[in-house]
């Protein structure tokens, strides 16, 4: 049997049967995000946290390993710790700054480097207008340290001091660091007279407290609560504004007798200037949301970091506030590194 001939289409059936396939092709390629514009997924290759530190060198890169693996989970990517030491974070800066602003090459910055360093060098081979914030991770406080025979608060070692002008002395952990600078602030408010040991790194600085050779520090108490757990040193008060967690038996600074005596050591992220907003938004979303797990929290606070976040534009405010605040004491003090 012959078959049938399908009937012939008119010009005006044929035009509708293509208008509605362009309109099926259409919503097709309106339900795959990024298709109509040939986007491929974002972050499509691995993510690089830099740290201004050698591996093991101090509270960045144990906080680099710490979220690294959370937030390469979160965001679909590994991330990768990249230590670019030396030049006191600058040669991190600078190589972050010259990186590509894909969203993919991140830096971990604290106190230090974001408002410190800008205040500190004549000249630095990055500016503070080369990076976008991300967010804020976290702040610890500085403690002060005596020898656990020595001044038994702070009013008596304040005495001590008056009672001997410029023969007490302090160690810190080197020159423009937050042991220094904040140091520098706290014998202006408190009217002491007293000498800067600077050392290389906080070690030596325990040692020489130990052996007497120094009379106090102003540090991060991490590296020490060993040696207040022995009994060898005591913690005369932390610079929080409130009890800190790590300590919560240690006075305030302004419980110790030095109103509005506050210096937090924070940390956060930044990414190159240009970064597309919508990166930046991701990354900050993913670093939020990896901060509010109960784990993150306790390894921070392992670390004794208690969990500060923000949006990227808060990140920016406190970056902002704290140059202009400790610049102030740094020309004051007349501190230079260069």
């Amino acid at each position: 049997m012959p078959r049938p001939v399908p009937p012939r289409r008119t010009h005006a059936a044929i035009h509708y049967l293509r208008r509605r396939r362009m309109v099926a092709a259409g919503l097709i390629v309106a339900a795959a995000p990024g298709a109509a514009r040939g986007q491929a997924p974002w972050p499509d290759r691995p993510l690089r946290a830099v740290v201004p530190f050698p591996p093991g060198g101090g509270t960045l890169d144990a906080l680099a390993r710490a979220l690294a693996p959370a937030l390469g989970a979160v965001l679909g990517q590994p991330m990768v710790v990249e230590n670019r030491a030396g030049a006191g974070g600058n040669i991190a800066a600078e190589a972050v700054a010259r990186a590509e602003p894909d969203g993919l090459t991140l830096i971990l910055v604290s106190t230090g480097l974001a408002a410190f360093s800008p205040n500190l060098y004549a000249q630095l081979p990055w500016k503070p207008e080369d990076f976008a914030s991300v967010g804020l991770i976290g702040r610890s406080p500085l403690g002060l340290f005596v020898r656990a025979d020595g001044p038994a608060d702070f009013a008596t070692l304040a005495a001590a001091a008056r009672a001997r002008p410029g023969a007490m002395t302090y160690g810190s952990a080197g020159n423009g660091l937050p042991s220094h600078v904040g140091m520098e602030l706290l014998r202006r408010q408190a009217g002491l007279d007293i000498t800067h040991v600077p050392y290389r790194g906080t070690p030596p600085v325990v040692t020489d407290l130990l052996a007497g050779r120094i009379d106090m520090a102003l540090d991060s108490p991490p590296a020490w609560l060993g040696q207040v757990q022995a009994g060898r040193v005591r913690m005369l008060f932390a610079t929080s504004a409130a009890r800190w967690s790590g300590a919560p038996e240690v006075p305030t600074a302004a419980e110790a007798g030095v109103p509005d005596f506050v210096v937090e050591n924070w940390q956060g992220l930044q990414v190159p200037a240009r970064t597309p907003s919508d990166r930046i938004d991701r990354l900050s979303r993913a670093l939020r949301d990896v901060l509010a797990a109960p784990e993150t929290q306790a390894r921070l606070a392992r670390l004794g970091i208690d969990v500060w976040t923000s949006t990227p534009a808060e990140m920016d405010g406190v970056v902002a506030r704290e140059r202009a605040r400790w610049g102030a004491v740094i020309r004051a003090a007349g501190i230079r590194v260069d």
